[in-house]
């Protein structure tokens, strides 16, 4: 009876803690199930969350379509009533300089540029007096009466005006991708025809200079220095401007050919059509070595004296030439350059070959 007894309180002991394991799994699994459940619940809310926001991104950007296209409508007042405050608060737009503040970048630039060229610079002075004294060697100016150096003069303006012309090709000739870009990007063509012209009237003004320097040296012609520098610096501001249009209308290579044909054909005209008439007289009229043929041969004969006098009368007269129209000379040089600038300032915002690259 004592076993039995013991066996059953042993066996209820047993039952008893078989109930408390099965009360301990049954926990755990209510607790993975509450944690599953918060999970879920949680997952839910951040996913309703992100659609809520995505749905309000949604309704925002088109309350902005929407203001945009009633302030483009409407007047300024009324626009600036309709703006929303999404649109208040948005970062401002990259604002493009104005135009004086593009033209110095645009002028600075150049200039660096140019200095980074040093050894081109240096060559083309060294081409233009290469050339001043070779033409100062064979001309007769100063030895004898003006027709006597009138050849000479035309050769002096027929090489003068070709080595301007390919000289200045460069300047727009070199860069036309980069004034594409640069024209897109908000940059002002003005501004950077501007800039291109400025620092070409300094090297005018040089180029003047150190041709004139050799050429008057070894000629030593009758007239004056500063008459023959005048001259010269409308001359090559004429054939500046032609460059441009040039080098704004033609390929490269075609560019130096029409260079070259425009210098010749300008020289042959202006030697050759002094009594023409109708159209031939317009065409003598507009071009730019008549008007430097003249100019070169009155300072020349404008230093004549003594028994010369009658002998520059009879040549003035010939040539149609009159000793007070130096000044016109110089005007219709700058006319000429100040046309031929307009042209290709038409053509570089026109011309469908600049805008398509």
């Amino acid at each position: 009876e004592d076993y039995t007894e013991e066996e059953e309180e042993e066996d209820t002991d047993a039952d008893d803690g078989d109930d408390d394991w099965v009360d301990e799994a049954e926990a755990r699994r209510m607790l993975s199930l509450a944690g599953a459940a918060a999970f879920t619940r949680a997952y839910l809310a951040s996913v309703l969350a992100e659609l809520a926001a995505a749905w309000r991104d949604h309704r925002r950007r088109n309350n902005n379509n929407n203001n945009r296209s009633s302030s483009s409508a409407t007047s300024s007042s009324s626009s600036s009533y309709a703006v929303s405050s999404s649109q208040q608060h948005a970062p401002p737009l990259r604002r493009t300089p104005g135009f004086w503040r593009q033209l110095a970048w645009c002028v600075w630039r150049d200039f660096v540029c140019l200095t980074r060229e040093p050894l081109a610079v240096f060559m083309d002075l060294a081409i233009f007096a290469f050339t001043g004294s070779m033409l100062g060697l064979i001309s007769h100016q100063g030895r004898g009466d003006i027709t006597r150096s009138l050849g000479d003069t035309a050769n002096n303006i027929a090489a003068l005006s070709l080595l301007s012309t390919v000289s200045a090709l460069k300047t727009f000739g070199r860069g036309r991708a980069v004034l594409l870009r640069e024209s897109g990007s908000g940059l002002n063509r003005l501004a950077l025809f501007l800039a291109a012209d400025f620092l070409d009237h300094v090297q005018t003004l040089v180029k003047s200079a150190v041709y004139l320097a050799l050429y008057y040296s070894f000629a030593q012609p009758r007239a004056t220095l500063g008459l023959f520098y005048l001259v010269t610096i409308g001359t090559v501001y004429v054939c500046t401007g032609a460059a441009y249009l040039l080098a704004l209308t033609l390929e490269p290579a075609a560019a130096q050919l029409a260079a070259a044909v425009l210098a010749l054909t300008n020289t042959l005209i202006a030697s050759t059509h002094a009594h023409s008439v109708g159209i031939e007289r317009l065409t003598y009229n507009l071009s730019f070595a008549r008007w430097a043929l003249e100019g070169y041969t009155i300072a020349e004969a404008d230093r004549l004296a003594g028994v010369w006098l009658l002998a520059r009368c009879a040549t003035l007269q010939h040539l149609d030439f009159d000793m007070r129209d130096f000044s016109l000379c110089l005007w219709m040089l700058l006319v000429l350059g100040l046309a031929f600038r307009a042209a290709a300032l038409g053509c570089l915002f026109f011309n469908s070959r600049v805008s398509l690259g």
